[in-house]
């Protein structure tokens, strides 16, 4: 209705305890995707697993060509992301693992995470991001976007106001007509014919260079 695609986010829950219970849960979700033409790295969708070996199964046993997310609530060191670069395609990281915390000053602490994920061809996704549960010291929503994306670099954010995000998103689009490097805030511009698309669900691994 709206005229442009809208992928799939998936998340495969306790794979193990599934599979001790007789049951697959990957290879069920991949044939369900596979059956609504969701079967090719370009495919608009993302599968995403908390559970490393699961991820990684998914690419080597599976053989599965989706875009592979691996889950973390802990600070991955670079041995650790250059590892898991070899079997998928991104990071879901929390927001604290992005922008640590705010200075007396009122400025970011910002890792070098989205940096080393970046150098190894990782996109990384910050998650949970509410307007209304901001971190300590983010007196708006739109500043802890502005911090996420344009000083942190993450490529996308799960978020429980998704209206919220995409309201700074189209706000940010305007003042700045000359486009910028931030995969957020390029996801579903519209480009002359022939160049390079990239909306929420058609994001695709990249080399950050590009």
């Amino acid at each position: 209705s709206l005229g442009r695609t809208a992928g799939v986010y998936v998340e495969v829950k306790d794979p193990a305890r599934h599979r001790d219970a007789g049951l697959d849960s990957s290879v069920e979700i991949l044939k369900v995707l596979k059956s609504a033409g969701y079967d090719s790295a370009s495919a608009p969708v993302f599968v995403q697993c908390f559970d490393e070996a699961e991820v990684r199964r998914l690419r080597t046993e599976l053989k599965s060509p989706l875009p592979l997310i691996w889950l973390t609530a802990k600070m991955p060191d670079e041995a650790k992301v250059r590892e898991v670069a070899g079997f998928c395609d991104g990071l879901g990281v929390t927001l604290n693992l992005v922008v640590t915390d705010v200075t007396k000053q009122g400025q970011p602490t910002i890792t070098t995470l989205v940096e080393t994920a970046h150098r190894y061809g990782l996109q990384v996704h910050a998650w949970t991001f509410r307007a209304d549960a901001l971190p300590a010291g983010v007196r708006d929503a739109d500043l802890l976007l502005e911090w996420l994306t344009v000083e942190g670099g993450v490529d996308g954010i799960f978020a429980d106001q998704p209206d919220v995000v995409v309201g700074w998103r189209n706000r940010r689009l305007a003042a700045d007509g000359r486009g910028n490097p931030f995969r957020l805030l390029n996801a579903g511009r519209r480009r002359t014919p022939g160049a390079d698309s990239d909306s929420p669900g058609q994001s695709q691994p990249e080399n950050p260079q590009n």
